[in-house]
């Protein structure tokens, strides 16, 4: 390989180097501005079913079992599953624990393969240990602030 190739194979070599240590390091150490609460009111959150949060709509869907042996993400044995909404097919569904599901309590225990129908929305909270919280109190089991929805039932109809 003659000289002068050589010396641009090498300054190739470094522009892609430092191109790539730029894209993975100058843009994952500045986190984006938070957005401000009014902009959220203003805006709002589109939730895990697609809709906006707080949209009241049909929501029908089927009982199936929790495989999950990890009892943190739910203490039942089966999840619910939304398959449509608005008489919509979703293209996938959407899994929910029981826990996150606001019920009227004579609601009867759903059973495996069983289906529902329901009025429903969903809205959000925010739940967990912020990061910093331990150096203030002492330790304790708990997960990360985050962002979690949960579904509320309006009228249930099947």
């Amino acid at each position: 390989m003659n000289n002068g190739l050589q010396a641009k194979a090498g300054l190739l070599t470094v522009f892609v180097i430092g191109i790539a240590t730029f894209s993975v390091s100058g843009f994952e150490e500045r986190p984006e501005a938070p957005i401000s609460l009014e902009e959220l009111s203003r805006r709002g959150v589109q939730g895990r079913l697609g809709l906006r949060l707080g949209t009241i709509a049909e929501i029908a869907g089927t009982i199936v079992p929790n495989p999950s042996t990890f009892k943190g993400q739910s203490q039942q044995n089966y999840l619910i599953r939304v398959e449509t909404i608005d008489g919509a097919e979703l293209k996938s569904p959407v899994l929910f624990n029981p826990e996150s599901v606001t019920a009227p309590e004579s609601l009867p225990v759903p059973t495996i393969g069983s289906t529902f129908q329901m009025i429903a929305y969903e809205t959000g909270r925010y739940s967990g240990a912020p990061r910093d919280l331990f150096k203030y109190v002492p330790p304790a089991q708990t997960y990360g602030h985050s962002f979690h929805t949960n579904i509320v039932v309006v009228i249930p109809k099947k």
